[in-house]
């Protein structure tokens, strides 16, 4: 059965791809960082922070409620552990607007990749 999910979804994704592709025209930053295309540009400050043995903590805001329970999350996490860094990935452009207004101390802010096998493992590489 998962065998079956699995090549429905990326029947469905490949489908959705060139729709998502229009969607998101208008910013092709958001589109690079949800089919994690040059990772590099956004991803570099939290690869090699885990390469050096700096831990990196990853939050993900679905909405822009979610981005405000962060900020006071890292606030009250960055006391009590002022060496830890973080990142956070957000799903909404109004939730990635505010998270690089409050969150800006956060390594990296950017969307989170498409539910799909190969932007995923490029994704989890760098972390």
């Amino acid at each position: 059965m998962l065998i079956l999910y699995k090549v429905l979804m990326n029947f469905v994704y490949l489908l959705a791809r060139p729709i998502l592709a229009l969607k998101t025209r208008k910013s092709p930053q958001q589109w690079h960082q949800r089919m994690v295309i040059h990772p590099e540009k956004y991803l570099n400050s939290c690869q090699s922070l885990t390469g050096h043995g700096v831990p990196v903590c990853h939050f993900h805001a679905s909405s822009v409620g979610e981005v405000r329970v962060l900020e006071r999350l890292i606030n009250s996490v960055r006391k009590i552990r002022p060496g830890l860094k973080f990142s956070v990935s957000t799903f909404t452009e109004s939730g990635q607007k505010l998270a690089r207004a409050i969150l800006g101390g956060a390594e990296g802010v950017f969307y989170f990749p498409i539910d799909s096998p190969f932007p995923l493992k490029r994704f989890f590489r760098y972390f």
